[in-house]
């Protein structure tokens, strides 16, 4: 809802020229297309992705390349921040795009802009441009010439079959489908069977494999930003150096905030990597901080979006890079607690007071464990109460309020 009251798309336009007919796209008093240097690439090449973006008055953008698999997985992405343009003025901006380690097959170059600091998105231009990866180098040009005129006229039973027949069956049936087949879908196959790219990130049961930071990241979808205060935080990046050192669970480990993006896209990342209902994480965000960053309670010791506690999470604090100072840092480390909780790792709540017993597999006990360390107890109106409680938040999907996308 939120994304599609911003997104202006207009009529398609194909335009021909070069290698590649680019589909030129006007909207929102933008005229957007995409280029790339070659129709057919092999999987390891360098792409040049050249995108090219009108502007009928002046003002500053953010201009943003996307390239999807044809399973409508984000592979790639680069973005240009306040461009300025002058009235009518038009502007290319090319990205270099490696391939390595992709399936071959079709890619759609999509092209997007948006206010300045992702605030909202003004124009989109779903399939700018295409490209297709192979996995053995393209074919010549030297077939053409072989079917010659001379030589069908003189034999036309005997000649003409190994010219049109088995020529090209060599190289259309026999090359191409170890390439589709063979050679590159297993790493496909490999990247997605511990957390399948659907429309939405769902919670993955006790024992799954969780996917990594990094194929979490491909798998973001597009998101404006509603909270650009959070622009700082949202691109402090984190690395392998940040890795946490809780050793609580060995899970822990795996946070280290490797992520950059609008406050949805870190959302989605950390649901993504956890194997949290994406939409759980959005509602106690908005019970937590309202998705703003700054926001520091439980007299100055919460900070972040997840609110995480100094006083009872200080390895969250360890580095420069750390829950206080990076968006994505503080919802790696929060939801990787609820996985911890999930996974049934707690066994110490069942020594203190509960409501029940502790045990792995209950995703709202988890969340109620967040905010008062104990298992359903003293959390019941943070989980269920009317008009503001994470269930109720997640139930009426809030995020998508006016109200809320404007506060």
């Amino acid at each position: 809802m939120l994304a599609a009251a911003l997104l202006a798309v207009g009529t398609p336009i194909v335009v021909l020229g070069g290698n590649v007919a680019a589909v030129e796209v006007t909207a929102a008093r933008f005229v957007t297309s995409a280029r790339v240097d070659r129709p057919q690439a092999t999987v390891g090449q360098s792409v040049a992705v050249t995108a090219s973006v009108k502007s009928e008055r002046a003002r500053r953008a953010l201009i943003d390349l996307e390239i999807y698999d044809q399973a409508g997985r984000k592979v790639f992405q680069q973005f240009w921040n306040s461009q300025s343009f002058t009235a009518g003025q038009t502007r290319t901006f090319t990205a270099a795009w490696a391939t390595g380690g992709l399936a071959a097959g079709s890619y759609s170059v999509k092209v997007g802009v948006f206010a300045v600091d992702w605030r909202s998105m003004i124009h989109w231009n779903d399939r700018a441009a295409d490209v297709a990866l192979v996995t053995s180098a393209p074919p010549t040009t030297t077939r053409p010439p072989t079917a010659t005129t001379t030589t069908i006229a003189a034999t036309t039973t005997t000649t003409r079959p190994p010219v049109t027949t088995t020529t090209v069956a060599a190289t259309t049936t026999t090359t191409r489908p170890p390439a589709t087949t063979t050679t590159t879908r297993p790493p496909v196959t490999t990247t997605t069977t511990s957390a399948p790219a659907p429309a939405r990130f769902a919670t993955l049961p006790v024992g799954a494999a969780l996917p990594t930071g990094a194929q979490c990241a491909v798998r973001v979808r597009a998101a404006v930003e509603i909270r650009p205060e959070n622009a700082t935080a949202n691109n402090t990046r984190g690395s392998r150096a940040n890795a946490n050192s809780n050793t609580s669970w060995s899970g822990f480990n795996r946070v280290d905030g490797d992520f950059v993006g609008t406050t949805d896209q870190i959302i989605q990342w950390a649901a993504c990597k956890w194997g949290i209902d994406e939409d759980i994480v959005r509602a106690q965000v908005i019970k937590e901080s309202y998705w703003y960053q700054s926001a520091n309670g439980d007299n100055g010791e919460s900070w972040g979006l997840g609110q995480v506690r100094d006083t009872y999470h200080q390895s969250a604090f360890q580095y420069a890079v750390n829950a206080r100072t990076s968006s994505a840092y503080n919802l790696d480390y929060t939801y990787a607690s609820w996985r911890a909780c999930y996974e049934g790792n707690y066994t110490w709540l069942n020594t203190v007071e509960r409501n029940g017993t502790y045990a792995a597999g209950d995703v709202w006990g988890c969340v109620g464990l967040w905010f008062s360390g104990r298992w359903y107890v003293n959390n019941d109106a943070y989980l269920n109460q009317v008009g503001d409680s994470v269930r109720w938040h997640y139930n009426n999907k809030t995020w998508l309020t006016p109200t809320f996308v404007n506060g």
